[in-house]
């Protein structure tokens, strides 16, 4: 399963859902440029519209927020926990900090809990990523993401028309269920998790296309094809260069076995990297670690080598290691199967 599309996308959809500021649609309006910049991959535009936003509404922990969601994006896309991190944890601390403010204010702020539930939530992710999950940490991520969930439980009890932290909770569930081993996570977990997001999306979330997307991930999970394709195919519409929704269908056509289909959409999502994008050798093997992949699965071993071998040259130069070995693995997955059958059929 695709990490980026499984995770980026809970916490992305949960995040565009108004502030408690007088100028409410001033702030929509803002925050909704910021995650059309995100979800264009345009980071440096969307982090310098989230620090504009942040000095415009200095005591709202829903601008900090945007500049958690654009940080771990970034993170997550390039690979480069390392050179972000302290950018990013010192926004979920100043999230957390301007949202403990407002409910001090106020302890029935459904959006002050929201915001401090989704800071809560990002900074377990984050953790389960760059440090992985064992008996030395499980209790803090877990405890992280409890106390997130139960902020935003909290949020749409004050307010139940709230549906965004139904995204959040729902996302949350059933990530858990894939996570964590028992007694963390049941297979119910899922099953509610599917469930839960489906009313938000029914209620209408505040950012519709991120709770579309984060769905659209749980059906790839749960091998609903045909469901994933047609509920974002009109998110690929509106934005067609967004790996994002790209990447939702490519899976899903891989699925439904449709491999040649799959790797078109993976070679031009390669193609038309931009300059900057391409440069990242980390982007690069992303892609062309599917594509290789694809031919693997269609029996082609020659390919599948060709593909792969050239990847395990590149220099990776700024890539976080934990992010950059979990998707080493799987390009060394195919050269191990592919080579050795390549090889063969050649003599």
């Amino acid at each position: 399963m695709n990490r980026t599309g499984f995770v980026i996308w809970w916490l992305l959809s949960a995040v565009l859902a108004g502030a408690a500021e007088p100028n409410r649609n001033a702030f929509d309006r803002a925050t909704a440029r910021v995650n059309d910049e995100i979800i264009n991959h345009d980071y440096w535009g969307a982090e310098s519209l989230a620090i504009d936003l942040a000095s415009a509404y200095p005591e709202s922990a829903g601008a900090p927020l945007e500049l958690v969601v654009t940080y771990y994006t970034w993170i997550d896309d390039y690979g480069i926990a390392d050179s972000l991190k302290s950018k990013f944890l010192g926004a979920v601390a100043q999230t957390i900090s301007l949202a403990d403010q407002a409910i001090a204010r106020n302890h029935d702020e459904a959006y002050a809990h929201f915001y401090r539930g989704s800071a809560l939530a990002y900074r377990a992710i984050f953790r389960s990523y760059k440090e992985g999950v064992g008996l030395g940490n499980v209790f803090g991520i877990v405890g992280d993401a409890r106390a997130g969930i139960e902020e935003m439980k909290l949020a749409n009890q004050l307010d139940p028309s709230f549906a965004d932290p139904l995204v959040g909770i729902g996302k949350y569930l059933h990530w858990k269920s894939d996570k964590f081993p028992r007694p963390f996570a049941s297979p119910r977990d899922a099953r509610d998790g599917i469930a839960m997001l489906e009313r938000a999306i029914r209620m209408g979330p505040r950012w519709p296309e991120g709770a579309a997307q984060a769905l659209g991930w749980i059906y790839i999970t749960e091998k609903r094809w045909d469901d994933a394709i047609n509920l974002v195919s009109p998110l690929v519409a509106r934005y067609p260069r967004s790996r994002f929704y790209l990447e939702i269908v490519a899976r899903a056509y891989e699925g439904k076995g449709q491999y040649q289909r799959s790797e078109q959409i993976y070679q031009d999502m390669l193609d038309n990297l931009t300059p900057r994008e391409r440069a990242n050798d980390y982007m690069v093997m992303k892609y062309q670690r599917w594509i290789a992949e694809l031919a693997l699965e269609e029996g082609d071993y020659e390919r599948a080598c060709r593909t792969a071998l050239p990847l395990t040259r590149l220099s990776y130069r700024g890539i976080d290691q934990g992010w950059l070995d979990r998707k080493k693995r799987l390009v060394d997955d195919v050269i191990q199967e592919a080579c050795p059958k390549a090889q063969s059929r050649g003599r």
